[in-house]
């Protein structure tokens, strides 16, 4: 039988790791575009919001496959604050 909790917890923080590496790999190619630093780009607003989604994916995955309850409680915590980062810049990350 599958363990769709398991299978849906691994899911949730590879595809977030997925994002944060592809969000690396683009936020790189137009640094070198526009002669910028990794940094100044990254501080954008739109790769702020997907930073925040990928980091709140990954800690939500490993919250759920966590072992210990300290280990799940660091996760959560972690989850919680980039959840917040995330809601942030997707209200007010224009002004």
């Amino acid at each position: 039988m599958i363990d769709w909790f398991a299978l849906t917890a691994s899911f949730a923080w590879v595809f977030g790791l997925a994002l944060l590496l592809t969000i690396s790999g683009f936020v790189r190619f137009q640094a070198g575009q526009t002669h910028s630093k990794f940094a100044v780009i990254l501080r954008e607003y739109s790769w702020q919001k997907a930073t925040s989604i990928g980091l709140f994916l990954v800690s939500l995955g490993l919250a759920a496959s966590a072992a210990s309850w300290v280990e799940s409680a660091f996760w959560v915590f972690l989850s919680v604050l980039s959840l917040g980062a995330a809601l942030y810049w997707i209200i007010n990350g224009r002004r």
